[in-house]
């Protein structure tokens, strides 16, 4: 019998690549000059090259680094000099670095700096260990006001964007920088975002309830950020007060991190906004809440807070009632 005949399998056509259009170019609104100094006590070493870094983040903010057509010079230092000695856990003995970074802006010659920076570098309480120049460096370059220049300086500028970005950092940040440019250059909110993030720096809260729904979700951002690491309690009664519907979520998830050892508070005003729900989803949650028991061996030996415990007891019962007719 004769084999049977296989065809040969149909060709593949070669896909013909797709063209990808090279990144977009930041838009450059404004040029500066830049001068940069940087030192280093390490023998055989560079200095970081902050130069470059910033060069990066400036065009990302619509500033160029170039003499032709500059309106400001930025003058850099970057200086690393020789520190403390310290002995890693090995027991090798290591030098520290202390380094300092500091940024000036300035517009026509001789006159009053539009923008200053001064950052230097901190150990904290970090384990000595061989990297002990990148913890100095890094404490330095994460530091916020220094990974913030950028926007400072096209802030400086006269960037819109920019200057409306400090509302952003003065409330996640909190290093008192942004808050006092946006004072200092009388800037104004331009945005129902920006006006609630001013309101939450200036712990005004009633203007958050004022401003209503278009305030929520940076309330509700301002809270889970800080829950159980910083008072929330103003903030929770204030979105609360706004009664959206997408509350009811949002307070459930938060009351899975609360325990009875919290402050009343940060504790009630969480209670309270629970109660006022009409979820009976939260009935158990808040009477497992307030039968927990005091655990000798906990929290320094602490009880739970019976005020906390109570209105637990009373928001359930309140929910079950109210649902009941």
């Amino acid at each position: 019998m004769a084999p049977p005949v296989v065809s040969a399998p149909p060709a593949v056509p070669t896909p013909t690549p797709i063209p990808v259009p090279p990144p977009a170019k930041p838009k450059i609104d404004a040029n500066v000059v830049m001068n940069v100094t940087s030192r280093t006590w390490r023998k055989g070493q560079k200095p970081h090259d902050i130069a470059t870094d910033l060069k990066g983040e400036l065009a990302a903010q619509g500033v160029g680094v170039a003499a032709e057509g500059s309106i400001a010079t930025l003058d850099i230092e970057w200086s690393e000099e020789e520190g403390s000695d310290y002995k890693t856990e090995a027991g090798k003995p290591v030098t520290a670095t202390d380094i300092v970074f500091k940024l000036v802006l300035t517009g026509k010659a001789g006159a009053q700096p539009l923008l200053e920076c001064d950052v230097s570098s901190e150990l904290g309480q970090t384990v000595i260990t061989n990297d002990i120049y990148d913890t100095a460096r890094n404490s330095v370059l994460w530091h916020p006001d220094c990974m913030n220049a950028a926007l400072y300086v096209a802030a400086a500028l006269g960037n819109a964007a920019a200057r409306q970005g400090l509302f952003a950092l003065a409330v996640q940040v909190r290093t008192g920088m942004a808050e006092d440019l946006i004072e200092e250059w009388g800037v104004k909110p331009a945005s129902p975002e920006a006006e609630t993030q001013l309101a939450l720096v200036k712990r005004d809260f009633n203007a958050c309830v004022k401003i209503g729904k278009p305030a929520v979700e940076t309330l509700r951002t301002y809270i889970a950020e800080r829950m159980g690491r910083e008072e929330t309690g103003p903030a929770i009664t204030a979105l609360a007060g706004i009664g959206d519907e997408r509350n009811a979520m949002f307070f459930r998830e938060q009351f899975k991190q609360l325990t009875p050892y919290a402050t009343p508070e940060d504790a009630l005003p969480l209670i309270g906004a629970l109660e006022k729900l009409d979820d009976g989803t939260v009935v158990p949650a808040l009477e497992r809440f307030a039968a927990w028991k005091a655990d000798p061996e906990g929290e320094g030996g602490e009880p739970p807070n019976e005020d906390v415990l109570k209105a637990a007891k009373k928001a359930a019962a309140t929910i079950k009632a109210r649902l009941k007719k």
